[in-house]
């Protein structure tokens, strides 16, 4: 999809996405919830979120690893939304988490390969968006945002 990404388009899938995905047809169903990806996941934790070449060809398809964060036990990568230009990638991460029975208390990484094809000669960049572990105060989500850029030549 071609298109300028704002936080509120992003917030309005997030919506969207946890509303209509809490599903239980029965007690002993297990229910998932979908939200924005874990992309800071917490103080003292060091996330690489982005890993991708320094340098690529212009026209060229390459992988970038997109990393989200969570329990092993009860997150599963979901979905991203893309929003595409010439030289930049903003993406928006979801996960699927599991919201009955028991966790693990474990932080692992998540990761998605994302294949990416920039066309303008120059540096370009790669935009994820998600959130931190942490809630606001309110007990709001607290959007982030983790960039990396790449020469295209």
């Amino acid at each position: 999809m071609t298109g300028s990404f704002t936080p509120l388009r992003a917030r309005a899938a997030a919506l969207l996405l946890s509303a209509n995905c809490v599903a239980c047809s029965s007690p002993t169903d297990v229910q998932t919830q979908i939200e924005v990806g874990v992309i800071a996941p917490g103080v003292g934790i060091t996330a690489r979120v982005i890993v991708a070449p320094d340098s690529v060809r212009i026209g060229e398809q390459f992988s970038a690893l997109i990393s989200t964060y969570g329990s092993s036990s009860c997150t599963r990568a979901h979905t991203a939304l893309a929003y595409t230009g010439s030289a930049y990638l903003d993406l928006s991460v979801y996960d699927a988490r599991r919201v009955s029975g028991g966790c693990t208390r474990d932080l692992r990484a998540i990761v998605r390969d994302v294949p990416i094809r920039f066309t303008d000669v120059g540096v370009a960049t790669i935009r994820v968006h998600g959130r931190a572990a942490a809630r606001t105060a309110a007990g709001q989500d607290s959007l982030v945002v983790v960039e990396r850029r790449v020469v295209v030549w």
